[in-house]
């Protein structure tokens, strides 16, 4: 979604429309595999101190399993809202993720992207300037 979009949507939120600081609360086990309607994505206690499931896709997914591949065994840590104890998804350095470094993390790697992208392009127009002038 760009970022001048003027949905009214949190500029802040994925491709399930949840805001980052719902992904943070996201527990390990937090896919859910329901035969026949696909895999959801259980969403934590929010604001309204309901939770929820969100249907979320393939590529999703396996973005989720490999976050938990290459996640650190950590401790269980407190919720900021419950108290209790809770496994999160999203943890570094025995920490859980803040939404604040979440969208920093988000926006280094769009930065990263967009870098390779500009290189390619100006790749580009070299080769197409050599080989549109003369050979000498």
């Amino acid at each position: 979604m760009p970022l001048d979009d003027d949905s009214g949507r949190d500029p802040g939120a994925d491709q399930t429309g949840r805001p980052l600081a719902e992904l943070t609360d996201l527990d390990l086990d937090c896919v859910h595999e329901v035969p026949g309607s696909g895999a959801w994505l259980k969403i934590p206690l929010g604001r309204l101190l309901t939770e929820r499931m969100v249907p979320i896709d393939e590529e999703t997914v396996e973005f989720v399993d490999r976050i938990l591949r290459h996640r650190s065994a950590g401790r269980p840590l407190r919720h900021p809202r419950t108290g209790k104890l809770a496994d999160f998804l999203l943890t570094h350095q025995g920490r859980r993720v803040s939404a604040d470094t979440l969208r920093e993390e988000l926006r280094r790697s769009l930065e990263a992207v967009a870098g390779k992208v500009r290189r390619h392009e100006e790749t580009i127009c070299r080769l197409r300037r050599a080989w549109r002038e003369p050979r000498q």
